[in-house]
């Protein structure tokens, strides 16, 4: 069979995961059928050590997989079929470097098992073909009743207690790990929020930076190698948006609002507890960042080739953006977005959408409500099929724009989407924190634990650069 640029490229990107990590190889294992399931052959000779591997010692080979080809490669007289292998082996190596740790297990399951599916029908359709063309009716019918599909679905029954594989998924480091971290005062806050599979919110009045903490989720979830897709969804065109991730990034203006030269911004070190109750701001140390100019193009390139090389270290960004009018996509239109990178082996981690108020409703016949709660239940939905985060922000209700701290009851329009998200966060600033650059985080629901609504963490960024979430604390009890 001839093998195809395209289906090569996704296989490659699927051999990687299966060598990387032991709960797909658990899924893969029951279900292989010889001589191999993926459409190149050298893929399959590949795919057949791990899976040896991982019979034999019960883990995934790893970086153990080359030492694991050298060993079957030995003594071996078929040299074209040793070198084909090797080639699809360092294929699969440079594919690991550039594509960092993370291994989004059940949507890989899905992955393989449509490609796997893909292989066993096109072998089927040549063979049923050949069946015809030989005048076999009576093998050619045999054979489409013998037909089964590879199900690796994720609805399929399982077993959670004898399926060993499912119980490696479920205590699994990789699988429950954040895919955002930020620092100690924070994730108290947040906790499990930023995990695989989650649907999370912020709520906050008007211009009260949901933005930026949109943007800071998605720079945070690239720093640590996971693919993120940052969809705007609003009232920023790609070039706004563009100018506030070069500040973030580069931690230089792009803009400067005053006109005057040197350009000062104040750039927070450390972060206290208000002294007292009341209107008290949280006591910040600052360090005084001077610019004497903007970027030039050159410049802001070769600093971004920095950044890339010290900050992300590898050659892929791990970063997606776009950019549409208010109601000029839906989540049905983000998935199939997202669902065109699938298929060019860029499989998103994080999905951050700025923000949900402003997607299009798939069903206008539904009342104002019914919309709202559509949109949010297809949230969840994306976050659980593709078992991703999706990271969102929703505004609260005229209330809300006037409350110390935030709560349940200012959620603007349906409260149902309190019922989907995994956890919601409010944004809390009056006037004097925003001009200090600093925001009260609360939790507002939290599918998960204990919480309270009245304890939030104080957070100190710098919003002339762009960047919300620099430095953080968490009150203890005591004070």
């Amino acid at each position: 069979m001839k093998v195809e640029e395209y289906d090569d490229t996704v296989e490659i990107a699927l051999l990687h995961s299966m060598a990387k990590n032991a709960v797909v190889l658990g899924k893969v294992a029951s279900r292989w059928e010889k001589p191999g399931l993926f459409s190149n052959p050298f893929v399959n000779v590949i795919a057949q050590k791990c899976l040896s591997y991982h019979r034999r010692y019960g883990k995934a080979p790893k970086n153990n997989l080359p030492a694991l080809m050298v060993e079957w490669a030995e003594g071996r007289a078929d040299t074209e079929t040793v070198k084909m292998v090797d080639q699809v082996l360092g294929r699969v190596v440079a594919y690991g470097e550039s594509n960092g740790k993370a291994v989004n297990v059940d949507h890989v399951v899905d992955r393989l098992a449509r490609q796997f599916n893909k292989v066993k029908i096109a072998r089927h359709v040549q063979e049923l073909e050949a069946d015809l063309g030989s005048g076999r009716v009576d093998e050619a019918a045999a054979r489409i009743a013998s037909f089964r599909r590879v199900d690796m679905a994720g609805d399929a029954l399982v077993d959670p207690i004898l399926d060993q594989a499912e119980i490696d998924q479920t205590f699994s480091e990789e699988d429950s790990e954040l895919l955002v971290r930020y620092d100690r005062g924070l994730q108290h806050v947040f906790q499990n929020a930023m995990e695989r599979d989650s649907l999370t919110a912020f709520l906050a009045a008007s211009k009260a930076t949901k933005s930026l903490w949109l943007l800071d989720v998605a720079v945070r979830a690239m720093l640590g190698r996971r693919r993120s897709a940052l969809v705007i969804v609003g009232d920023m065109s790609r070039r706004q948006v563009k100018r506030r991730l070069y500040a973030h990034l580069l931690r230089h203006p792009t803009i400067n609002p005053m006109g005057d030269w040197p350009y000062v911004v104040r750039w927070p070190k450390s972060i206290k507890p208000p002294p007292g109750e009341g209107d008290a701001v949280a006591l910040v140390d600052h360090e005084r960042l001077e610019f004497q100019k903007l970027m030039s193009p050159k410049k802001a390139s070769r600093l971004l080739k920095e950044f890339m090389d010290t900050q992300v270290r590898s050659l892929d960004s791990f970063f997606k953006l776009a950019c549409f009018p208010p109601l000029g996509t839906s989540v049905v239109g983000i998935r199939t977005l997202l669902e065109e990178h699938d298929a060019a082996g860029w499989v998103a981690d994080v999905v951050v959408i700025d923000y949900a108020d402003n997607l299009a409703p798939v069903d206008r016949k539904l009342d104002k409500l019914d919309q709202t709660n559509e949109t949010w239940q297809l949230l969840r939905s994306l976050s659980m099929t593709r078992h991703c985060l999706v990271v969102t922000a929703t505004q609260s209700n005229r209330p809300g724009f006037r409350k110390e701290l935030l709560d349940r009851e200012d959620v603007c329009g349906d409260r149902r989407k309190l019922d989907h998200v995994t956890a919601m966060f409010g944004i809390n600033m009056s006037t004097d924190e925003k001009d200090a650059g600093v925001s009260r985080i609360n939790v507002i629901n939290r599918r998960e634990g204990d919480f309270n609504s009245r304890r939030p963490a104080y957070v100190a960024g710098c919003l002339a650069l762009a960047n919300p979430a620099i430095v953080s604390v968490f009150p203890r009890k005591d004070g």
